[in-house]
């Protein structure tokens, strides 16, 4: 019973004045209360209405639809509902929707995730007292959010205590973790000695390096608008291809022999503004850069071309709709569709930042260590980008020298196809409250990669996807992929159960591709399939974390199902297919590492870049499961002593430094599913570790292997990419916004 309902009853007794003055409520409260008493039983009974037919909606989908489905469905039924009133009567009535959560398995996890005991039913009195002590309480800022004064991550030392804390806490956890042990023999460096390559593509290399890419002559165009970008682009063309510094390119003129016999080069200011930002579609700067390439153009000639832009995503706008045009009309996108159309391969570098203020905000001289610092990082940035601008151009052609094969070291280097499979699915952003009965679009490639004879040779590069249905080199692969729309239509395929029509066609497509990888890769040679078990296994069964070692179950919906190449027959299935993890959640937190030292003791060090090897749960052999863990590049390019290292935000010396950032282990997780009799699972291991050490452009350590890194790229360096990526639509605005 309500207040107002309380003085309705007792009011005669008494009086309405003295109730309300006790019960604290307003006179003029009460007497509308009673005034609407008729509207409320109409809206009640209307509230009934709706909750049986909401109840009768549920009972067709098997109690399964929520608020947005039983909106959609009585919309449709010709009923004018808002979605809030049917969240308030299901609330009411105490109906929801099944939400569907990603399943996890927490046999072996790390401790820090999955492994901490439950919060207990009943805390003891004098932990929740009121004079009870308080501990130290810190804000740490998510990873996506920019906070002034907050910094970013807990650091290493943070989840060290915790893990002490369960060591010594909670027995019954103490020993449920599972041990991995460091790998022997297998080296992975993390700095330029060892093994381990890293820089550009010599140029005594690069003749080679183009014969595995199928490029015969190479011409590079520069593209530019400013002098700034033009001098910086030939410095670096002349450092890393060494030219000397008297090396000058003419506008206009071709620089024949720039690599003897295999690359020239030509500089064309964009005085035709195909680049440039504004609404001209990609069909029109498509035309303009015919007409501009067409006299250098020859056959038997690859062109490649490093444009500028103008496009600087760091950059702050006035207004949100001013970024949002900006954004529109950002002349990069439409330019390498144009650029790809014409069969030209692209890659772009932005211009240079505003000098180095001199002037604090004030008027105020800045000092001159900050000028000469920031001047510093401001040249070293510039560098960088364009280094790595040409070296990713190089990636993007295809061209890959023996770097892959000499990090293997003492490990044999088959002569095997590393093939990574990239699969993802689009967002399809959709009114709220509406039924959107089409299925999203999902990408598709593959990349294939092998070596070419010895550790000393380079590497050919294959790729394949929907788009031209067959495998053709990598450059040609891209090129008509970024030269079309984004996104292949699913909606044909035919399901099977409850298989949805993106695991469907994703089987079905990839299925085909490793077929026909065994008639159109150049050379013969067993396959390793790579796949990134967080985005696939609703495509392929195996791959879950309960299915491993198991045999495929009798209603799965076809044998592509369960396994990549699972549908061929035994004798000609891949020999293994590797999984890789990356998300911490399932993997948990590395801490750091124990090493038996000269005093016959365990130590703990706080850092380790090591692989390590699952052990078996009788300790007497190895899981094929590796661990390769890895310290942030931003930390490890920091001085000594770098927040988080050596104490958490909840010590007493944090007080201070909160706006500092603090970093933590990552790690990636490979499982090999052997599928062939005669697979060496370890190896095939141990050689996803080190293509994950060793990239192809990049000289950092990636967060997966080479070849599945390679079809990644394919897909994330389309001109229109970040589109399909787009979040669906928020619902405070569906209201506002057109029809679709």
């Amino acid at each position: 019973m309500n207040r107002f309902q309380f003085v309705a009853d007792h009011h005669r007794r008494y009086g309405v004045k003295r109730l309300c003055i006790i019960l604290g409520i307003a006179r003029s409260s009460f007497y509308y209360w009673r005034r609407t008493a008729a509207d409320r039983a109409a809206r009640q009974a209307a509230d009934a209405r709706l909750a049986a037919r909401i109840r009768a909606v549920r009972r067709e989908s098997d109690g399964t639809y929520g608020v947005p489905r039983i909106t959609a469905e009585l919309r449709e039924a010709g009923e004018c509902v808002n979605h809030k009133r049917i969240a308030r009567v299901m609330r009411g009535t105490g109906l929801e929707g099944v939400r569907l959560r990603r399943r996890h398995c927490t046999t072996g996890l790390s401790r820090l995730t999955h492994r901490v005991p439950p919060f207990p039913e009943a805390l003891e009195e004098n932990l929740i007292a009121a004079t009870a002590e308080l501990g130290a309480v810190r804000a740490v800022a998510p990873e996506s959010a920019i906070t002034p004064g907050l910094g970013r991550g807990h650091g290493m030392e943070m989840f060290r205590r915790i893990e002490a804390h369960i060591e010594e806490h909670c027995e019954p956890y103490r020993e449920s973790t599972p041990l991995y042990i460091e790998v022997p023999g297998l080296s992975v460096p993390t700095t330029n000695t060892g093994v381990r390559t890293s820089g550009p593509i010599l140029p005594q290399h690069l003749p080679s390096a183009m014969d595995a890419a199928g490029i015969g002559h190479l011409l590079l165009v520069v593209l530019y608008h400013t002098d700034e970008v033009r001098s910086r682009v030939q410095r670096e063309i002349a450092r890393q291809w060494h030219l000397g510094d008297n090396f000058v390119a003419f506008d206009g003129t071709v620089q024949h022999d720039v690599i003897p016999g295999r690359v020239d080069v030509l500089f064309l200011q964009d005085k035709a503004g195909a680049l440039a930002h504004g609404p001209a579609t990609a069909e029109h700067r498509q035309q303009q850069l015919a007409e501009l390439l067409a006299p250098f153009q020859r056959e038997e000639q690859v062109i490649t071309a490093l444009c500028e832009t103008e496009w600087d995503p760091h950059r702050k706008y006035p207004t949100p709709q001013e970024k949002q045009k900006a954004e529109a009309e950002d002349g990069k996108w439409p330019s390498k569709q144009a650029l790809a159309r014409l069969g030209i391969s692209s890659q772009y570098i932005k211009q240079a930042p505003p000098p180095v203020p001199t002037l604090k905000k004030y008027g105020e001289p800045c000092s001159p260590y900050f000028i000469k610092k920031a001047t510093e990082a401001r040249e070293g940035g510039l560098t960088s980008s364009t280094e790595y601008a040409l070296r990713d151009m190089a990636r993007g052609l295809g061209i890959v020298d023996h770097r892959l094969g000499t990090a293997f070291g003492k490990l044999p280097l088959h002569p095997w196809w590393h093939i990574g499979i990239h699969i993802r699915r689009h967002a399809q952003p959709r009114p709220y409250g509406r039924r959107n009965t089409e299925p999203a679009p999902v990408t598709i490639t593959l990349a294939a990669i092998r070596p070419v004879a010895g550790p000393n040779e380079p590497w050919t590069v294959w790729a394949y996807s929907p788009v031209t249905s067959q495998w053709e080199p990598y450059r040609r692969t891209r090129l008509a992929v970024h030269s079309a729309h984004l996104g292949f239509d699913v909606s044909g395929f035919s399901t099977i159960g409850d298989e949805s029509h993106q695991a469907s066609a994703a089987a079905q497509i990839t299925e085909a591709a490793l077929i026909a990888a065994r008639t159109q890769l150049p050379l013969p040679g067993p396959m390793v399939i790579y796949v990134d078990g967080d985005t696939t296994e609703y495509i392929w069964a195996g791959l879950r974390d309960e299915s491993l070692g198991q045999q495929p179950p009798a209603d799965l919906p076809r044998p592509a199902s369960w396994l990549p190449g699972h549908g061929f027959p035994p004798a000609q299935r891949p020999l293994a297919v590797v999984r890789t993890i990356t998300d911490l959640e399932r993997i948990g937190r590395p801490t750091g590492a124990y090493v038996w030292s000269k005093n016959d003791q365990w130590c703990r060090t706080k850092t380790t870049e090591s692989p390590y090897q699952l052990v078996s749960d009788d300790g007497t052999g190895y899981v094929p499961d590796f661990l390769l863990t890895t310290v942030p590049r931003p930390w490890a390019a920091g001085p000594p002593g770098r927040f988080g290292s050596d104490f958490s935000r909840f010590a007493p010396e944090a007080a201070k430094r909160q706006g500092k950032n603090g970093y933590a282990h990552t790690a990636v997780r490979l499982t090999t599913i052997s599928t062939a009799e005669n697979a060496d699972a370890d190896l095939i291991g141990k050689a996803g570790v080190v293509l994950i050490n060793q990239g192809v452009s990049w000289d950092g350590r990636q967060t997966e292997p080479t070849p599945l890194r390679l079809a990644r790229q394919i897909d994330t360096n389309h001109p229109y990419y970040r589109r399909s990526c787009e979040e669906p639509e928020d619902p405070t605005s569906a209201a506002q916004a057109p029809d679709s």
